[in-house]
């Protein structure tokens, strides 16, 4: 069984670093994205193209829950006002969002 994992490590201390198997591999299909808990972590795991990314699952704007929203390429709108983020930067692409999604470093373990 081939397991994705995530090793959270942006903003800890690298003793804080938090591995936790958050899904296997044929639960996200390319152009998919789900929510995830690693450790005390709300993430967005998204698959396109391919490759994986982590991301905050919370909107900078209202904190709405990005996984509810609309994967389109390498852009998650939100789902309660629109705001546009990068899944592979978690750049802030169209507003009203205020600040960038804080991107988590992974692993993926096949």
């Amino acid at each position: 069984m081939s397991e994705v994992q995530s090793g959270l490590v942006d903003g800890l201390h690298p003793e804080e670093e938090v591995t936790d198997v958050v899904c296997d591999e044929a639960e996200l299909k390319d152009g998919e994205m789900m929510e995830v808990e690693v450790g005390e972590h709300n993430v967005l795991l998204v698959r396109c193209d391919g490759v994986y990314s982590a991301i905050s699952n919370q909107c900078t704007h209202y904190g709405a829950p990005l996984s509810k929203g609309v994967l389109s390429g390498h852009r998650v709108r939100c789902p309660w006002h629109g705001s546009c983020f990068n899944v592979k930067t978690g750049d802030l692409e169209e507003y009203p969002g205020i600040d960038c999604l804080p991107c988590h470093k992974w692993i993926a373990d096949f």
